[in-house]
């Protein structure tokens, strides 16, 4: 019977401490990019440090423009293209590109929208 405790205290501390280590690396976010044939998205966990508002979209964004693979990922957002405004109100989030977002092909656009919206939606603040 005191083996059974023991064991049961022994994974309920185990699994505190993974649970901790997650609480620690930030709120989970799956960033889209764009795979390396150029006509697919695929996502990558990243742990945001900002929980809400206007920050946590910056710091998002600025992640979804810097992949950490350039191997296997690529920025959804083309490296001329930049967003100018960003106004986040009542969870409905408006962005600003500059003019080069004009000058993308269309495939790339749809590419960039899907990306950015499907990272996006996932904060607490946008909708």
């Amino acid at each position: 019977m005191k083996k059974k405790i023991c064991i049961i205290l022994c994974l309920v501390w185990i699994l505190s401490l993974v649970g901790c280590s997650n609480a620690e690396k930030g709120t989970e976010t799956n960033i889209f990019y764009v795979n390396p044939d150029g006509n697919a998205l695929i996502q990558d966990e990243y742990y945001r440090k900002e929980t809400s508002g206007e920050e946590s979209v910056k710091e998002v964004l600025k992640v979804l423009q810097s992949p950490t693979d350039e191997k296997k990922f690529q920025s959804a957002i083309p490296k001329k293209v930049e967003i100018e405004k960003c106004y986040l109100e009542d969870k409905q989030l408006e962005l600003v590109f500059n003019e080069e977002y004009s000058k993308i092909s269309k495939s790339a656009e749809v590419l960039l929208r899907a990306a950015v919206v499907q990272t996006l939606v996932q904060l607490p603040d946008v909708t």
